[in-house]
């Protein structure tokens, strides 16, 4: 939702803290590791 309005730094930031805070659902880090792909973002 966060990248389709063009908040790319915002939406990283909210799917790194979101997977860190539960590593233990999923969702968040699938999405995380698909926007770092899809945006080409090494951290």
């Amino acid at each position: 939702m966060l990248e389709q309005g063009h908040y790319l730094a915002e939406a990283f930031i909210y799917y790194k803290k979101a997977a860190d805070a539960d590593p233990e659902i999923q969702l968040y880090n699938d999405k995380m590791l698909r926007f770092k792909s899809e945006f080409w973002i090494n951290d």
